[in-house]
């Protein structure tokens, strides 16, 4: 091919491309027909799988609802942060399959028995009830929950870490440090100060 047949080429895609941009928004030579979602008669169907376990029958979901999936992971999250920001392995594990027993599963708890969940979370795990429902549950669901658990928890860390949230914890510490300030100043004893401060001339300090 030749250089002009080339530069000629560019040339001609580049008329195209401007006649194309020249077009009116909204202008197309496709006319769709138009139907309403509603006309589709689209169902939630939640699919349900069930199993035996010591002579009863335990359902488990094989999806949740987007909704549920974004609650399930900011709650075992919030359940699982230490004070310094971070998060606890151990603790994101127990909650992690506890809260897939509370949301998948038709078992429902006391709240006396929800008053100690990593009681009730080894209860659940060491009685080979988490491992049969486990046996049951999508390896593509659960691995979807692990991965919006684990990018969710470090994109917390990742602001924690940023400037944003280091002001972010100063403001929220404020209220806290507040209250301890003002329970020193409530308990400040002025004798036992002076005493301190004949003391401290008595013996040469300054």
């Amino acid at each position: 091919m030749t250089k002009e047949k080339f530069y000629g080429i560019i040339n001609l895609r580049g008329k195209e491309r401007k006649n194309f941009s020249n077009k009116k928004e909204g202008e197309n030579n496709i006319i769709m027909n138009r139907i309403t979602f509603n006309k589709l008669n689209i169902k939630q169907q939640d699919t349900i799988k069930t199993i035996k376990y010591n002579d009863c029958t335990i359902e488990v979901l094989q999806s949740l609802p987007t909704r549920d999936i974004n609650d399930f992971i900011y709650a075992v999250l919030a359940k699982s942060e230490q004070d310094d920001g971070t998060y606890n392995e151990v603790l994101l594990n127990a909650y992690f399959h506890l809260y897939l027993i509370y949301l998948y599963t038709n078992i429902t708890f006391t709240q006396k028995q929800k008053e100690d969940e990593l009681k009730l979370y080894d209860l659940i795990n060491n009685s080979g009830l988490l491992d049969a429902v486990l046996g049951v549950f999508p390896e593509e669901e659960y691995n979807d929950l692990l991965d919006y658990l684990n990018k969710t928890r470090e994109e917390k860390s990742t602001y924690k870490r940023s400037v944003a949230g280091v002001l972010d914890k100063v403001i929220n510490d404020m209220p806290k440090n507040a209250e301890a300030a003002a329970k020193i100043v409530d308990n400040f004893d002025q004798e036992k100060y002076q005493n301190v401060l004949k003391l401290a001339k008595a013996t040469g300090m300054k």
